[in-house]
């Protein structure tokens, strides 16, 4: 009886033993699952590290419980990822040809969220009308912004700067202007275009000259010379002596003679535009100045009919 309890105390620990052993093979015959770690994570992308598992030829990160990549070294980056989203990995090693073990199991869950990507913000814009034909628009610069996309009437043009010109415009004409800030070429993932911002500018009609500042010297008792300086973007000056028929000079002064000592005087200055010009520019007003001829030796000098002497 006693022999028969001590066969069956040492049956029973043989084959406890025996279970033991063939537990410790199971784990002994899997690879060491790894454990990802979180390198890095932009707006599209991640990178995902991890300790080498011994006899370890490549790994599988499973993301998201859907999509299954594989990895050599300890190193993987994720790409294309959609900006603001959660993701989780799972990994586990894969064992060399030849090695006796199994695949791992997987370790833990790495779990992140990828940074949101974000509109620049809208230009605040200004539009000024400069003349007939031009119009300046310009915008406070955008943070982050790599560029601008300038619009006029829906004709885009890329731009760097924060001040652009419009020239070559018509007249009393009406444009709609948008500009809107644009991100560089190496941050496209991490910034979407700004909204546009828009503003309908009409420019200007055709502008009067400046009226010429008239001034009267060389005066005798039979003539005298009427001055004026060079009005801008003028071509040439209308004149005319007491409302009769007038006529064009290109000069900046005319002198009269021939006219009767005594008597009263009026000319009259218009500084007109060229052809080339007259959509832009309409003839100035009026100018005119009254002088009466005197001079020491005073007389009738005759009729006033040939008053221009000389004219360059």
């Amino acid at each position: 009886m006693n022999f028969l309890y001590k066969s069956a105390v040492a049956a029973a620990v043989f084959a406890a033993v025996l279970a033991g052993c063939k537990k410790n093979e199971t784990v002994q015959g899997k690879l060491q699952s790894p454990s990802p770690e979180l390198e890095s994570v932009g707006i599209d992308n991640a990178v995902v590290v991890w300790k080498a598992v011994e006899g370890a030829q490549s790994y599988e990160l499973f993301i998201n419980s859907m999509t299954t990549v594989t990895a050599e070294g300890t190193r993987y980056e994720l790409m294309d990822l959609q900006d603001g989203t959660y993701y989780t990995v799972r990994m586990r090693a894969i064992p060399s040809k030849g090695d006796v073990r199994q695949a791992s199991g997987y370790g833990s869950t790495l779990r992140f969220t990828t940074g949101k990507k974000e509109m620049l913000s809208t230009p605040e814009m200004t539009v000024e009308s400069l003349a007939a034909d031009r119009a300046r628009v310009s915008w406070m610069a955008v943070k982050n912004a790599g560029g601008y996309v300038l619009s006029i009437d829906g004709q885009e043009q890329a731009v760097s700067q924060t001040t652009f010109t419009m020239e070559d415009l018509e007249p009393s004409t009406s444009y709609l202007v948008m500009v809107k800030a644009v991100p560089s070429q190496d941050e496209t993932s991490l910034y979407f275009d700004s909204a546009w911002a828009e503003k309908e500018i009409t420019t200007r009609g055709p502008e009067r000259l400046s009226a010429p500042e008239l001034s009267v010297s060389a005066l005798t008792a039979t003539g005298f010379t009427v001055n004026w300086p060079l009005v801008e973007n003028a071509y040439s000056y209308s004149v005319s002596l007491n409302g009769g028929e007038s006529f064009e000079v290109q000069t900046k002064y005319c002198t009269f003679g021939d006219l009767t000592e005594g008597n009263s005087y009026t000319v009259k200055i218009v500084a007109k535009p060229s052809e080339e010009l007259s959509a832009l520019y309409q003839p100035s007003k009026e100018a005119s100045v009254t002088v009466v001829p005197r001079g020491p030796s005073g007389g009738d000098t005759g009729g006033n009919e040939d008053y221009i002497i000389d004219q360059e």
